[in-house]
């Protein structure tokens, strides 16, 4: 708090010779439009000379200000460094015929969809959703760590038959780090026609663990 009311008094001097120096120049020019006597002149000599030392003190006021923020902004904001995920376990589990291709369903097994959920315990995020889908489709779940995101895929594969499922899917990922992460879930791989399937944003949330 100390350094940020000195950063703040530095910056208030600041604004203060730029209103002095601002002042001279409008006084500077109406000196020039009335004086002509040797002793105007000689006043003007003076108060530009003053007002150059003031150009020199803005400037190195500026730098210290730069040296400021690149040094201590960092210490007082407290920038989180990058956790450690090595000790991290990741694991899924599908459910429903999108667990293997050429997944087939009996007659009748449409099921209440689930919206994508993102929760948390503990050190523990898990992801969860259900959908009904073409049969002959397969889904493998994999994720990617950086940093404070979480990034989970949906890789889907297999061409549509003309019959549909449910499935349901989850992905779990344990001993996390304590912090905040970003918890993204995409949707990604081939359509059910065969084409690449443009890569979709399922659901993204902010978790603390």
């Amino acid at each position: 708090m100390k350094l940020l009311l000195e950063l703040l008094a530095e910056n208030t001097k600041i604004v203060l010779l730029f209103f002095s120096y601002y002042k001279y120049r409008k006084e500077k020019y109406k000196f020039k439009n009335i004086a002509s006597s040797q002793f105007s002149n000689s006043f003007i000599f003076i108060q530009e000379r003053k007002y150059r030392i003031m150009n020199e003190s803005m400037l190195l006021l500026f730098l210290l200000l730069i040296v400021f923020v690149i040094l201590y902004v960092p210490a007082i904001v407290k920038i989180p460094a990058s956790p450690n995920l090595e000790n991290v376990s990741f694991s899924s589990i599908i459910r429903g015929c999108a667990q293997r291709e050429r997944g087939m369903a009996p007659r009748g097994s449409f099921n209440e969809e689930k919206e994508p959920s993102i929760t948390i315990e503990e050190n523990k995020v898990e992801y969860s959703g259900a959908l009904n889908h073409l049969c002959c489709r397969m889904v493998i779940v994999d994720r990617k760590l950086e940093g404070w995101t979480i990034n989970i895929y949906e890789n889907w594969s297999g061409l549509g038959c003309r019959c549909m499922c449910y499935s349901e899917i989850s992905a779990r990922i344990e001993n996390l780090p304590d912090g905040v992460y970003t918890v993204n879930v995409y949707e990604s791989g081939i359509n059910p026609d065969g084409s690449r399937m443009k890569e979709k944003l399922i659901i993204s949330d902010l978790v603390t663990v």
